[in-house]
């Protein structure tokens, strides 16, 4: 588990273009290749992660609540300099 300010969040969302979530997941991504790293693991460019993302989905009636999906997503653990956006 991990703490971040929110606004810092959105300071770097708005630097560097993207979502919060964008960031959110590139700081993960390079928290991932750093424990990777530091474990001996082999990670090179191509390498990746497939991480289960959840997502909200929130439907047009805000009434009616909203519903939380889930994606997989390649998180690229081999780029050494992570992006958002």
């Amino acid at each position: 588990m991990a703490r971040a300010d929110l606004d810092d969040l959105k300071t770097i969302r708005k630097a560097h273009g993207g979502t919060v979530n964008d960031v959110l997941l590139t700081v993960v991504t390079g928290a991932l290749r750093e424990w990777l790293l530091s474990r001996g693991e082999p990670v090179v460019a191509g390498t990746s992660v497939r991480a289960l993302v959840p997502l909200s989905m929130r439907d047009e009636d805000a009434s009616a609540g909203s519903r939380v999906s889930s994606y997989l997503v390649d998180l690229p653990v081999g780029s050494p300099i992570p992006r958002c956006g």
